[in-house]
């Protein structure tokens, strides 16, 4: 399947695909590879994937860029969740009827948050730049987050053991195994991490890292 960003959807060989499927015990749906670059996800993000891309951002907007636990989170991660939270009664859902009652939650919850907002917009992806609209960096202000990459692998690895929606059964080891490999959603890192160093020119961009705000 292509989508609006240039990218095809891959399925992944057999034995990646096992291995997700026993060590990520919350990916129900699956896992996906687009090509090039190789990014990886769970299968819900085909079905949001052009919405992303075609998502209009303001002169106004701030947009905070990371990598997963950088320093934010989109509804194709939640899509696979055993407790849909598009479910009438759960807390997301309720509050999104609440505010938006004329909006339909199913055609996701958090898109349509971030689209509704009044301005001024902060808004937090993990997504790169090359799954997001091409004219992001000449729209609006981008905070991009970066982190050492041993901080990141050991802090991913106890969030994705901790949050329900990933549930992460292997090792220590098996997660760095994944994170050197490029099997991990959000991911490459460096992938990702280079598209926004390569803009770092751009008057529209800051790079900061976790390491200098925190002290």
């Amino acid at each position: 399947m292509a989508l609006k960003s240039g990218h095809q959807t891959v399925p992944l060989v057999f034995e990646e695909a096992k291995k997700q499927c026993e060590q990520f015990r919350g990916y129900r749906t699956g896992t996906i590879r687009l090509d090039p670059d190789g990014w990886f996800f769970t299968t819900p993000f085909v079905s949001f994937g052009d919405k992303y891309y075609d998502f209009k951002f303001k002169p106004s907007d701030v947009v905070i860029m990371t990598y997963p636990k950088c320093g934010t989170t989109f509804d194709f991660i939640v899509n696979g969740s055993p407790v849909d939270p598009a479910t009438p009664g759960t807390f997301v859902h309720d509050t999104f009827i609440q505010a938006h009652p004329n909006r339909n939650p199913k055609d996701g919850m958090f898109l349509q948050f971030a689209e509704l907002t009044e301005d001024p917009r902060i808004i937090k992806v993990h997504l790169p730049f090359s799954l997001l609209s091409p004219s992001l960096l000449e729209t609006c202000k981008i905070i991009y987050v970066a982190r050492d990459p041993k901080d990141v692998a050991v802090s991913f690895c106890h969030h994705s053991r901790l949050f329900h929606l990933i549930n992460f059964v292997g090792s220590m080891s098996d997660f760095v195994d994944h994170f050197v490999n490029d099997t991990l959603v959000f991911g490459p890192f460096w992938t990702h991490l280079k598209e926004a160093w390569n803009k770092r020119n751009h008057p529209n961009i800051h790079i900061c890292f976790y390491e200098d705000m925190k002290a």
